[in-house]
Formats: structure tokens, C-alpha cells, sequence
């Protein structure tokens, strides 16, 4: 399940760059000790990005790969994105999906999905699936549809 807003912020495009007036980062000048070394990485960053455009961008990245996981009950997989959410050791970048339905948050019984941050409720979320069937007689299906739901307290 998707949460929207009713009323999206709505964005005005602005002026493109010129290209001799865009100041390099200093990350990248060898000159100063330090070095752009992971630039084709699917976490680095252009700052003309926003960050839901970042983040649609390396999810894109990432799902277009496949699943190389051997154990048959994996049926998803949650990756890390920001380099924050990648360096927890608990659950490292990937949570695997194994079980019809999985909580997450700071105070759930599965370790494996425990994320100790102060942004995170105790039980923040919990994703499930659910066998669907459709008669449709020129799509049919006998697959699942997976459901992500806010189980958060502190909100309306």
C-alpha cells in the first residue's frame, strides 16, 4: 500500500546551469586529499538530484537485477539505499523476505528487522503478502500482491 498526499508539492523548473558557472566539488580534486573514488556506484550522488529522485533512481538500479539468493523461501528482498541504512550491522543491505508477513521497527520480535533509530517507532510498519487469484480470462493469475502498512502510533 501506497501512502499519498493529498496535496503533492508541486515543483517549478528552474533555470538550467550553465556549465561554466557550476562550481566543481571539492571531493573530487586530487589536491586536497581526497577523491571522488566510487562515482559509478549506484549511491553516488549528483547534487542536481533531489533525494526522492535519488531514491527512485538507485531503486530502479536495484531492481532491475535479479534476485541471486539460493534459499527458495526468499520471496523479497529490502536494500539499504542511503549509506547510513547500509552500515547497520544487524541487518546489513539487504533484509530478506521469507515469511507471509514481517514487522519492522525498534521493539519487534525478529532481530533481523530491528532498526534502532530515533526516526523509527517501535512497531513502524509491517510488509505482507497475499495469494491473489483472478478469474480473468485473458490475464489469469495465482500470484501474490504485497502490502506495506503504517502500523506507527503518533499519527492520525
Amino acid at each position: 500500500m501506497v501512502r499519498e498526499d493529498e496535496n503533492p508539492p508541486t515543483s517549478q523548473p528552474g533555470p538550467s546551469p550553465n556549465p561554466h558557472s557550476v562550481q566543481k566539488s571539492p571531493s573530487g580534486d586530487p589536491r586536497n586529499g581526497r577523491s571522488n573514488t566510487n562515482s559509478n556506484s549506484p549511491l553516488s550522488r549528483n547534487d542536481a538530484q533531489s533525494g526522492e529522485e535519488f531514491i527512485s533512481s538507485v531503486a530502479a538500479k536495484i531492481a532491475a537485477q535479479p534476485l541471486q539468493y539460493s534459499d527458495p523461501d526468499v520471496w523479497g528482498v529490502l536494500t539499504a539505499i542511503s549509506e547510513k541504512a547500509r552500515k547497520r550491522h544487524q541487518q546489513g543491505m539487504n533484509m530478506l523476505l521469507t515469511s507471509d508477513e514481517h514487522c519492522i521497527g525498534r521493539l519487534v520480535d525478529d532481530a533481523r528487522f530491528q532498526i534502532i533509530a530515533p526516526a523509527v517507532s517501535a512497531h513502524h510498519c509491517k510488509i505482507y503478502r497475499k495469494r491473489v487469484v483472478t478469474e480473468d480470462m485473458e490475464h489469469p493469475s495465482d500470484g501474490y500482491s504485497v502490502f506495506l502498512k503504517d502500523t506507527r502510533s503518533d499519527i492520525l
